[in-house]
């Protein structure tokens, strides 16, 4: 008898709690606390307002938003915002000029903006977002175009032709655009670009994606050679 007291009361106890958690509204459903507290950017003397939207990548380390620019509470343009401890502008903006890249937007070192906030060390980068897919998944299994490997091509020319590198040539950092026609590609992620033999590769480089052989090692200097070895690599697989 009094086992069975106690199941009616276990059960009594489960339906009350579905109940609470079913009539029990919601404090909040604001998810901004998951993202960054910058949510502005500056260009040509406006200010814009923005909200983030999602982490372009699903891992916890992704510093690469998708956001939205805001006009008086609605929704605009989409846009990418990234923060990193270092950025090719130059490379970037060169390659934009030419439609091998997204449109640059902003670009900022935290520090001057938020002195002595734990952003200290980093930048904002805000670009435009485009509809694409990268060479890793278009071509995961294949050889890539002649178009890409045309556009690729001339965008090491362009910079070369200017002393510049691009560092981490890859696959992931190559995208093809959504259209039909001629293949429209664009060069992503410059944070490894900058000045050929002045910036340098990070620690910890994967040794099966960069070939020490070729001098692409740990915290050596970028070559201009290097992107043209990274390339052919890329092409291929």
């Amino acid at each position: 008898m009094n086992l069975a007291r106690m199941f009616q009361c276990l059960a009594n106890a489960v339906d009350s709690l579905c109940e609470w958690y079913w009539t029990t509204p919601l404090i909040s459903r604001d998810f901004s606390r998951f993202f960054p507290e910058i949510t502005s950017y500056s260009s040509k003397g406006q200010e814009f307002q923005f909200v983030y939207k999602a982490r372009l990548h699903q891992h916890d380390w992704c510093l690469t938003f998708l956001a939205r620019i805001t006009v008086n509470g609605a929704e605009g343009d989409s846009i990418v915002v990234k923060f990193v401890d270092r950025y090719g502008i130059e490379p970037h903006e060169l390659l934009t000029s030419e439609e091998l890249a997204p449109r640059l937007m902003y670009f900022s070192d935290l520090a001057k903006r938020r002195p002595g906030h734990w952003y200290d060390g980093f930048g904002m980068v805000v670009m435009e977002h485009l509809e694409g897919t990268t060479l890793a998944d278009k071509y995961a299994r294949s050889v890539v175009s002649d178009d890409v490997r045309a556009a690729v091509t001339k965008a090491i020319g362009i910079l070369a032709g200017k002393y510049l590198v691009r560092g981490d040539l890859r696959r992931s950092n190559v995208m093809v655009l959504n259209g039909d026609g001629k293949e429209q590609v664009r060069i992503i992620d410059f944070d490894w670009s900058g000045r050929a033999e002045v910036v340098r590769y990070p620690l910890f480089l994967s040794s099966s994606v960069f070939p020490a052989e070729l001098g692409i090692r740990d915290f050596e200097l970028i070559e201009k050679s290097h992107d043209v070895v990274m390339a052919e690599r890329m092409f291929i697989r």
